[in-house]
């Protein structure tokens, strides 16, 4: 019986270090993304071509999380993710997935034009921002929760996450919306700069926001880990 409770403390502080490394590796990746697109000599500067460069930062933002989650750092739920599935099965969440991802597009874009968005007139930035608050707020849920009703309507509605992974997952959510929505007070003030212009500010604090909650997360495990250190392994 010790042994066995010594083997899931080793396992627990695994999977711990794996989730904190894999949350540094976000956080200097996201920082490093923050950086250039803000930089006005750079080709992808969100200042001089935000339409191209908010596509480009979605690509990235959804290939390294995806990476880094999947490939790296979250423990899965094997209710979520079966050892062994079929290949039809695997579609079918594939094509869930898609959906979701759209679905949300949809939404962040009818609900930013809620709260002032033009209709018409760069409807094109819209969405583009949508894609990029989707891209930061799901991308990273369907890597660790996939696509199962009941763990998203847990992490989402009831913000009841189960483990340390969905806390992370948690904190990168809100982060990102609180940015985005925080991004929009610029925008009205009589400044006259160029960097007020729609969707500048709301996409650099999405992008703002999902690196805090990056940062977050890194001190959440950092300190999940030390409170693992004192526990004594067995008795």
């Amino acid at each position: 019986m010790a042994q066995n409770r010594g083997d899931i403390f080793d396992s627990s502080r695994e999977l711990s270090l794996r989730l904190l490394y894999t949350n540094i590796c976000l956080f200097i990746v996201l920082l490093i993304i923050d950086v250039l697109i803000v930089s006005v000599n750079w080709r992808f500067s969100i200042i001089t071509n935000p339409t191209e460069t908010v596509k480009f930062t979605a690509f990235a933002v959804a290939m390294v999380e995806s990476v880094f989650f999947l490939c790296c750092g979250a423990p899965k739920n094997p209710d979520t993710y079966p050892v062994k599935t079929r290949f039809a099965d695997r579609l079918c969440n594939l094509l869930k997935a898609v959906l979701i991802f759209v679905t949300s597009c949809v939404v962040i874009h009818f609900v930013t034009v809620l709260y002032g968005a033009q209709v018409f007139e760069k409807y094109e930035e819209t969405f583009h921002f949508s894609l990029l608050l989707s891209t930061l707020s799901i991308v990273p849920c369907l890597a660790v929760i996939g696509v199962k009703t009941e763990a998203w309507s847990r992490l989402y509605f009831e913000r009841r996450p189960e483990n340390d992974a969905e806390l992370c997952l948690l904190y990168l959510v809100v982060c990102s919306y609180l940015g985005a929505w925080l991004g929009a007070f610029p925008i009205p003030l009589d400044w006259d700069r160029s960097w007020q212009e729609w969707p500048i500010t709301v996409c650099v604090g999405a992008l703002l926001g999902h690196t805090t909650g990056a940062l977050l997360s890194i001190g959440h495990m950092w300190v999940q880990m030390n409170a693992e250190n004192i526990q004594p392994k067995s008795k």
